[in-house]
């Protein structure tokens, strides 16, 4: 759970997630730790925010997941490791983002003063780095 209020910057914009968001970094299993920590410096930022777009329904999965793989590139993470990532929540991810219910999803919108109930929140998203 945040602490206090967490700001990942993405396309020079700041992105706040607000202090009692609850994540887990990267769902990693703990035999690949000795490789991915889940809770390395370089992707953390990722992983929290990816955390949140997938929480929130911010994004449809894919653009959520994109996301992810370009601030783990931004904050250092070696391009070889960020693929890797970035095809596992690829594979995987989908087990989660199915499991969301409107009320779970809003939860998390609320704490961020997000009131619409569309979902995913922008369904059209197109980043122009992605």
């Amino acid at each position: 759970e945040l602490e206090k209020d967490y700001c990942v910057v993405i396309n020079g914009e700041p992105n706040w997630i607000k202090k009692g968001f609850v994540f887990d970094y990267a769902s990693i299993p703990r035999l690949f730790w000795c490789l991915f920590l889940p809770n390395d410096p370089m992707y953390a930022p990722g992983a929290i925010y990816h955390d949140l777009a997938y929480a929130a329904e911010l994004f449809n999965r894919k653009v959520a997941d994109d996301l992810f793989y370009w601030i783990m590139i931004a904050g250092g993470t070696p391009r070889k490791k960020a693929k890797i990532m970035y095809n596992a929540v690829r594979l995987f991810g989908g087990f989660t983002y199915k499991q969301h219910t409107a009320a779970s999803v809003m939860k998390w919108r609320h704490l961020h003063g997000i009131h619409s109930t569309l979902r995913p929140l922008i369904p059209d998203y197109s980043p122009d780095v992605l």
